[in-house]
């Protein structure tokens, strides 16, 4: 029996996706329909949408806050997700709720220890300290369980070999997702019709073109330099990491 690939869906929240929000992406408003007719034609062993999730006691805090002004506060409009969980197809369908960049961050830490943080409720606090962990929802509640590397290992161990990854923005969070499965030995396909990057220069890091970010895939050392890193182009060149359109994937299963 073939074991089917996992599905990981990033940031398709209205904070990303509404023109007009500090963090819109460019064109992705457009992607809502084709997601949902993408997710009518395939199955997948398990599923995680993950959604950017800041605090504004947190984010004065965090590095973001150098880069980008507030935004996807738990809570508000922008932190709606765009993407049905329903529509997936997948034994389990879960979230991760992240603060950073790279869902593979080590922690939710933003340098302060908890105390100095002020959160507007419990649950805020709750949501901050099971940031990087999985969680169901239920009638609009999360329920927090495992932390995300301990899910990773258990379906790994199941022998779950394979990823599907798309959402926004490709050249920040889609591309450090991306960059994590590679890591963990996982053969990863990129749906980039089903993606839009920001593609712009002038911010840190950043690139101007899906083909660009493949072949420089700029990354931050310890020290917060940008540096260039091959690991993209060199799973495509292996096959780890495919490139394909949403119409494509679907005909080769």
């Amino acid at each position: 029996m073939k074991i089917l690939p996992m599905l990981d869906i990033v940031d398709c929240s209205k904070g990303f996706m509404v023109p007009g929000n500090i963090l819109y992406v460019p064109g992705s408003e457009k992607t809502v329909e084709p997601i949902h007719n993408f997710l009518k034609k395939t199955e997948f062993s398990y599923a995680l949408l993950k959604n950017d999730t800041h605090f504004e006691g947190e984010y004065k805090h965090s590095p973001e806050e150098a880069i980008f002004d507030f935004h996807q506060g738990f809570g508000t409009e922008e932190h709606e997700y765009l993407v049905d969980e329903n529509a997936i197809n997948a034994s389990g369908v879960y979230w991760i709720l992240k603060n950073k960049f790279d869902m593979w961050a080590e922690n939710s830490d933003v340098g302060v220890p908890l105390e100095q943080i002020k959160f507007a409720s419990d649950e805020e606090k709750e949501v901050y300290q099971n940031l990087f962990h999985l969680a169901l929802r239920v009638d609009g509640q999360y329920h927090f369980f495992d932390h995300r590397d301990e899910f990773i290992s258990d379906i790994q161990k199941m022998g779950v070999e394979e990823a599907v990854v798309f959402g926004h923005a490709s050249d920040y969070c889609v591309r450090d997702a991306i960059i994590g499965y590679l890591e963990r030995g996982f053969k990863v396909y990129w749906i980039t019709d089903l993606c839009c990057g920001i593609w712009d220069t002038n911010l840190p890091g950043g690139v101007a073109s899906l083909t660009e970010l493949v072949e420089r895939c700029p990354g931050f050392d310890t020290n917060g330099n940008v540096v260039e890193r091959s690991i993209l182009k060199d799973a495509v060149a292996s096959g780890q990491l495919v490139l394909t359109t949403a119409q494509a994937y679907i005909d080769q299963q």
